[in-house]
């Protein structure tokens, strides 16, 4: 952002500029010159809540209340773990923190020395379902309205473990095709089986994630 004084200074010469051509125009500058710094205060607001600065703020405030109620949010809990001090994963090659975050709200990626509180993690990765996932699974999966709110949450725990993009990708046929209408429906707890590999070995923990996430889906609410 410019400085907060050489804004002014624009704004100052473009209410002068205008209020010799234009009727009124001092005032409606006054008032452009109010929202600017409504924006400014915003902005600011922002940055430190850490969605626009460098380096993550680590005195984030968690979401009050039901974040970690939500259904998905507690698979992921339980399956991803919780590191509150940052470590390497061999797997994905990246520093990785909380609960399976690389990259902070604010875009910045996970470095090695980052701490972060287990309220923080869980907001971190509440940010990334709600700016990332869920967008990405609206647009994809054409069912994503029919589904339940329980339904959704298993999807949303699968694509957190292996994906936003997955619907339609290789490797993802089998519950794209039970994903793409309401009818086939019933298969997607099977196709959910499917994916216990990593590295092509079958682990147990995935085993257990999918079997959790093929409950929650097959679940009434």
């Amino acid at each position: 952002f410019p400085s907060h004084d050489s804004q002014e200074a624009l704004i100052a010469g473009l209410a002068y500029k205008l209020s010799m051509k234009v009727e009124g125009g001092m005032e409606r500058m006054g008032m452009l010159k109010a929202q600017y710094d409504e924006a400014w205060q915003l902005a600011s607001e922002l940055k430190r809540l850490g969605f626009l600065s460098d380096t993550p703020n680590t005195n984030t405030p968690v979401s009050p209340g039901t974040v970690s109620d939500k259904p998905h949010m507690k698979l992921i809990s339980e399956y991803e773990g919780l590191k509150t001090t940052a470590y390497w994963d061999n797997t994905g090659r990246v520093w990785t923190i909380g609960k399976g975050t690389t990259k902070y709200p604010n875009g910045s990626k996970v470095k090695q020395g980052d701490t972060i509180t287990e309220e923080q993690a869980t907001q971190f990765a509440q940010a990334y379902i709600d700016t990332k996932i869920i967008p990405t699974l609206s647009k994809t999966i054409p069912t994503w309205t029919e589904m339940s709110p329980n339904q959704q949450s298993a999807i949303i725990s699968f694509a957190y473990n292996v994906g936003e993009n997955f619907y339609n990708k290789p490797g993802f046929e089998t519950i794209s095709a039970a994903l793409s209408k309401v009818s086939t429906f019933g298969k997607v707890p099977e196709a959910l089986s499917l994916y216990n590999k990593s590295g092509g070995k079958k682990l147990n923990g995935l085993i257990k994630r999918r079997k959790a996430e093929a409950e929650l889906w097959s679940s009434s609410k």
